[in-house]
């Protein structure tokens, strides 16, 4: 919720297109403002619910939002993934960190014309690239606010697993 979500006969679909299934969190929280104890919670559950439903080992992790940290970063390697992307809006590149690669958010009104040239390596920055003083702000007030920043944050309490 919002937005539609896959079911996981979609991701076995997906697979089959050559497309790599990574983990993103269990409850899409904001890692980069919960103890350390809650961040390998839900980078486990994550990793774990997807190899057991997908039958082999999911090494790659995207962050909820692109939010992370050099703690946040260490505790996903520390799981047992071996890369994990931020969002940069931005084409990767062979200098981008393992542990923070750029990636292009696909939205509903992305067009195939526009994915194509992505995946031409055409019609997007390359990452990496110098960060906006804006980003830096938005992190500060973010992680000055703490838990009480919501962006990111589902209500646990209207669904049920």
């Amino acid at each position: 919720p919002p937005a539609p979500m896959l079911d996981w006969s979609q991701l076995g679909e997906l697979e089959l297109s050559n497309v790599e299934i990574g983990a993103h969190t269990h409850n899409h929280r904001q890692l980069d403002i919960l103890p350390t104890k809650e961040v390998a919670d839900e980078l486990r559950r994550s990793k774990h619910m997807l190899e057991d439903e997908l039958g082999h080992q999911v090494p790659s992790f995207a962050y909820p939002h692109g939010f992370n940290c050099s703690r946040i970063r260490r505790a996903v390697a520390a799981v047992g993934h071996t890369s994990a992307c931020a969002v940069m809006d931005a084409l990767s590149s062979e200098r981008d960190e393992t542990f923070a690669l750029a990636r292009l958010t696909v939205r509903a009104t992305t067009t195939t014309d526009q994915i194509a040239a992505w995946l031409d390596g055409r019609d997007a920055r390359v990452a990496p690239y110098r960060e906006r003083v804006r980003t830096k702000a938005w992190r500060m007030y973010r992680r000055a606010r703490g838990s009480r920043s919501a962006r990111g944050v589902i209500n646990l309490s209207a669904n049920t697993y």
